[in-house]
């Protein structure tokens, strides 16, 4: 990307839970020195981001802790604006699991963060303990963060990597 992708956070969150979400933005935010996200955080204005994230009372599935969407062109490309909408009973859904509240947001934001980048829930079960983009939260004593793979995966997209298809009839 060549300017930087603008996300804003809804006035709803609480400081702590800003810092927790700017926290789990920069954590993706390292990973690809092609990704940089910019951050607005002002209380005295409301601004339209290219990213745009806010606390809802309802989401539209019940069993969601938080939802993107977004929209792609004729061409495949995500367009801007982007929104991520957080469930705000969120930690309710973990009160008789031992996982700090801070872990849940950041964890949802940064599989969140990655829907944004293209990517899709994943659902077979080999991908259980793979990556973060699991698509239920049965695996959040597993995976705390991104994984090496979901790494991999975001720079070979974002960084340019040489990635090698090898033609049908170079296979037999």
């Amino acid at each position: 990307f060549k300017e930087p992708i603008t996300v804003t956070l809804a006035k709803s969150f609480s400081e702590k839970e800003k810092e927790q979400i700017v926290d789990a933005i920069n954590a993706l935010d390292e990973i690809s020195p092609n990704l940089n996200y910019t951050i607005i955080d002002s209380p005295n204005i409301s601004i339209m981001a290219d990213i745009n994230i806010n606390k809802e009372d309802k989401l539209a599935s019940p069993l969601a802790l938080a939802s993107t969407t977004l929209k792609y062109n004729d061409k495949a490309k995500i367009t801007y604006p982007i929104y991520i909408d957080i469930d705000q009973s969120f930690s309710n859904q973990f009160a008789n699991i031992d996982i700090e509240e801070s872990d849940i947001l950041s964890r949802i934001v940064k599989h969140e963060m990655m829907h944004t980048l293209g990517f899709a829930d994943l659902y077979d079960r080999e991908h259980f303990d793979k990556s973060i983009m699991w698509y239920s939260t049965e695996n959040f004593d597993v995976v705390k963060d991104y994984t090496e793979r979901d790494k991999e995966c975001i720079n070979k997209i974002y960084d340019d990597m040489l990635v090698s298809v090898q033609h049908p009839k170079e296979l037999y």
